[in-house]
């Protein structure tokens, strides 16, 4: 059985959201990733490990390459600002390659 790997870049109704990161400080009962067992629509979002910039990059870039995308969320099942190092890494390579696209952070705070 192939391990779970998870996915760092999927779109949902229209927007490109970037999974960087599952790690979360707060254990909240409602949360769906325990209720829907780390699924999104079609997407597994429990990453085996944390993507490297490159490696969310490069899907942003695949999944980007028929339509620019309107909006990018960086998100997680977890606390992206976690990683605020990669946050500005990748918001400055997508203000390059996409200027008219909306950046967006989904936050637990």
């Amino acid at each position: 059985m192939k391990p779970r790997e998870g996915c760092a870049a999927y779109f949902w109704f229209g927007s490109l959201y970037l999974n960087i990161t599952n790690r979360c400080p707060t254990a909240c009962a409602f949360c769906i990733k325990r209720t829907w067992k780390w699924n999104y629509g079609d997407n597994d979002l429990l990453l085996s490990r944390e993507p490297s910039v490159d490696e969310i990059w490069n899907k942003l870039q695949a999944l980007s390459a028929d339509r620019p995308p309107p909006e990018i969320v960086f998100c997680g099942y977890g606390e992206p600002t976690y990683r605020l190092e990669a946050i500005a890494m990748l918001s400055r390579r997508i203000r390059e390659r996409f200027p008219d696209a909306r950046l967006r952070l989904n936050t637990i705070g």
